[in-house]
């Protein structure tokens, strides 16, 4: 194997870790805004709860 294959696959697994890494931070983006609306919602029903009594 030559020094420009060794380069090439070098390249290649940072590609996919970089590929990996961007997926697990998006999962994880995703799961803060839900987590986020959770709570907004909730605040929301616990505001109404307070005015309707």
């Amino acid at each position: 194997m030559g020094l420009k294959d060794q380069f090439q696959d070098k390249a290649e697994r940072l590609k996919e870790q970089a590929q990996k890494a961007r997926g697990a931070a998006k999962d994880e983006v995703s799961e803060q805004g839900r987590q986020a609306r959770e709570q907004a919602q909730d605040a929301a029903d616990d505001a109404r709860g307070r005015f309707q009594d």
